[in-house]
C-alpha cells in the first residue's frame, strides 16, 4: 500500500536533555501543496522573435487574479502542478506592447494545456511624443485648460492634434506621425504664445516648457 505524507517535514532546533528529565519540544508543519498533475505552457513573442521578461496572468472564470508567470529569454512560461482542473481566462502583457486578449481555457488533470500568444507593439510609442508645462511667464505659476495644438506646416487652420493641460499645467500629445509641424497655444487672458515650429522623427520624445504673458488689457483693470 502507498502511502503519502501530509505534510513537510521540519528539524526542531536542537536541544539539550539530561538523564531523568523531560523536554517538550513543539513544531509547526505545513500540508504539502496538493499535486493537480496539470501543465499550462507556452511562449510569448512577437513576430516569431520571443520576448523575454513578459507577463502572463491566470484569472478565475470570473476574472479574479489569482496567478502570473514571467518568460524566460526564449519567451516560454509554464505552470507546473500549480492550477487545480477547472476553467481559466488568461492574459499576456510584456513592456512596450499591447496586452493581449483574453484567452479561456479549461484545465485538466494529466494533460497539457499549450498556450502562446503574439503581441504587437503599442502604437503610441513607435510615433512621436511632445509634453511639458505651461506657466504664466511673470509668476511662474502652472496654468491650467491651455488648449495646445499642433497644426499642418504648411496651413495654420489645419488642426491635426489637440490637448489640454491638467491643473498642474502639464499637456501631453502621443502617436504623432512623423513631419513637421506648428506648434500654438491658446488661453482666454493670455497672449498667443509664438509659434513653434517642430520635426518630429519616429521615436520622438519632445519635452516643451512654455511661458505665456497675460493680456495687457486685463493687466490694467
Amino acid at each position: 500500500m502507498f502511502i503519502k505524507s501530509l505534510y513537510i517535514l521540519k528539524a526542531s532546533n536542537s536541544f539539550k536533555i539530561e538523564l531523568n528529565k523531560e523536554v517538550t519540544v513543539n513544531l509547526g508543519l505545513k500540508k504539502i501543496p496538493p499535486c493537480f498533475h496539470t501543465l499550462l505552457a507556452g511562449c510569448v513573442f512577437n513576430k516569431n522573435l520571443p520576448l523575454k521578461n513578459a507577463t502572463v496572468l491566470v484569472f478565475d472564470k470570473c476574472f479574479k487574479p489569482m496567478f502570473h508567470a514571467v518568460t524566460n529569454e526564449y519567451g516560454v512560461y509554464q505552470f507546473r502542478n500549480l492550477l487545480r482542473p477547472g476553467e481559466y481566462n488568461i492574459i499576456a502583457k510584456a513592456k512596450g506592447y499591447k496586452t493581449s486578449v483574453s484567452k479561456h481555457i479549461q484545465i485538466k488533470s494529466n494533460k497539457i494545456i499549450k498556450l502562446s500568444f503574439s503581441l504587437k507593439k503599442e502604437l503610441p510609442f513607435r510615433n512621436g511624443i511632445v509634453y511639458g508645462k505651461i506657466f504664466d511667464e511673470r509668476c511662474k505659476k502652472a496654468i491650467k485648460n491651455v488648449t495646445v495644438c499642433l497644426v499642418s506646416y504648411m496651413d495654420n487652420c489645419k488642426i491635426i492634434y489637440k490637448a489640454q493641460t491638467n491643473c498642474c499645467g502639464q499637456y501631453l500629445i502621443y502617436n504623432i506621425l512623423p513631419g513637421k509641424y506648428k506648434m500654438i497655444i491658446k488661453k482666454q487672458g493670455y497672449k498667443s504664445s509664438n509659434q513653434i515650429r517642430l520635426t518630429i522623427s519616429s521615436d520622438d520624445c519632445m519635452a516643451l516648457n512654455i511661458g505665456l504673458l497675460r493680456n495687457c488689457i486685463e493687466n490694467n483693470l
